[in-house]
């Protein structure tokens, strides 16, 4: 039987439409983009791929001191018991959980909506995922990274978590702890566009709008682009 690739968002959409607990495995031509999701009826438990933030990196963004967040994994077998015991101690707000659940699930779901992937669902009466913090209503969910997907243009469309880029020999001009100082500073050293995903405070659609203003500001080009330049120079 043929194999069929269909919008990836409207895959977690039947996914999340089916009673009890599922696991969605979406694969795509550009296998960065790869994507396990798992579901309870409409909610959404967790989502893995190599654009979703690390939750240390959520949490000490939200003010959880280092010490404590380490502590806090060293005493608890799951991530969910990590958190309720930062919770518990006072170093992380009520609420700020789900809150930190549900923008690690936007910056993993945008970036997956302008493509096309082969879907896989299975039932599974498993326990909570370990990375499972909080559950996230998947029709709401869809919606608003379909509307932060819908705002991005072409260009931000075109880009891919494995895309690398280099920098000209020009200096940026904004202080490095911008956002356009930030990722500037984290592409020059290499890191894939996934990369500054995962680390950095940026969900995919402000990301690439940032990477395309600095590649209009010619300081930043793409590997291809360089490639290109370097070989006209050469004269090949």
């Amino acid at each position: 039987m043929p194999t069929v690739s269909v919008p990836a968002l409207f895959a977690v959409q039947q996914a999340a439409q089916q009673s009890g607990r599922k696991v969605l495995t979406l694969a795509f031509e550009d296998a960065q983009l790869d994507t396990v999701i798992y579901t309870d009826g409409p909610k959404i438990l967790t989502i893995r791929n190599s654009m979703a933030p690390m939750w240390s990196t959520l949490l000490l963004r939200a003010g959880v001191p280092s010490r404590a967040l380490a502590e806090a994994r060293q005493r608890n077998a799951t991530l969910s018991k990590a958190v309720q015991d930062l919770v518990d101690a006072g170093n992380l707000p009520v609420g700020d959980a789900a809150r930190l659940a549900h923008e690690r699930l936007m910056s993993a779901l945008v970036p997956l909506y302008w493509h096309l992937a082969t879907a896989e669902i299975r039932s599974d009466d498993f326990d909570d995922p370990k990375d499972f913090v909080a559950h996230t209503d998947a029709p709401s969910a869809l919606t608003e990274a379909g509307w932060y997907a819908l705002t991005m243009k072409a260009d931000q469309r075109a880009f891919l978590p494995s895309d690398r880029f280099k920098t000209p020999l020009v200096r940026l001009i904004e202080h490095s702890h911008t956002p356009l100082g930030l990722i500037w500073n984290g592409l020059r050293r290499g890191s894939s566009l996934g990369e500054i995903a995962r680390r950095l405070p940026f969900r995919w659609d402000t990301l690439t709008g940032h990477v395309a203003e600095l590649i209009a500001r010619e300081v930043l080009k793409s590997w291809a682009e360089a490639r290109s330049s370097s070989t006209e120079g050469r004269g090949d």
